[in-house]
């Protein structure tokens, strides 16, 4: 049995997708008394879209509009992370915790849609014994436009459905070190 779940519902005529299930799962059973060296990393990613359609102007004349090649989302996100070491703490353990997305979108088939936002609902965290000199240190804060889930053709819902939105994000979840390289592709569940 899956301890995450998708959930699709429609609220107001907005599809909202959310995922489910116990977050937090501990690495080790690390001494809890004798203070020692910690690296802890968050990270967060937050987006909003629209879907466009590409046109073929090539086919378009005063009596016939142009041919739609393609649509395609274009995002507009942030993605954030933040890497320290503590010195000499004390903490119960190693943590982790994955980073949860949640998306909000038009919707009726359960997928991105022709707009929404793609949140984090829950901040991906990582706390472990440091490796001194080897642990990133600091933040990264990055602004920035992609193109996501191109189809071919108009924007077509059948093609757009909830079974397709976690390979899409799990995509976009892998090119994210690009912009912030702490950022753990591997800490996102979807």
């Amino acid at each position: 049995m899956a301890d995450y779940q998708i959930t699709t519902s429609l609220v107001s005529g907005t599809t909202e997708i959310a995922l489910s299930g116990n977050p937090t799962s501990a690495l080790s059973a690390t001494t809890s008394g004798t203070p020692q060296n910690w690296y802890i990393h968050t990270q967060f990613f937050h987006g909003m879209y629209v879907r466009n359609c590409e046109y073929n102007t090539t086919t378009s004349s005063t009596m016939q509009a142009p041919h739609v090649s393609f649509n395609q989302i274009d995002l507009n996100y942030t993605v954030q992370t933040n890497d320290e070491v503590i010195t000499s703490a004390t903490y119960p353990g190693e943590k982790w915790i994955p980073q949860l997305l949640y998306i909000t979108s038009d919707s009726t088939t359960g997928g991105f849609g022709t707009s929404g936002t793609i949140s984090t609902s829950a901040v991906g965290y990582i706390r472990r014994a440091a490796i001194l000199g080897e642990d990133p240190s600091g933040v990264c804060v990055f602004e920035g436009n992609k193109i996501l889930d191109k189809l071919p053709g108009a924007y077509q819902p059948a093609y757009d459905t909830s079974t397709t939105v976690a390979a899409r994000l799990y995509s976009l979840a892998g090119q994210l070190p690009l912009d912030c390289s702490s950022f753990l592709a591997s800490l996102v569940k979807v």
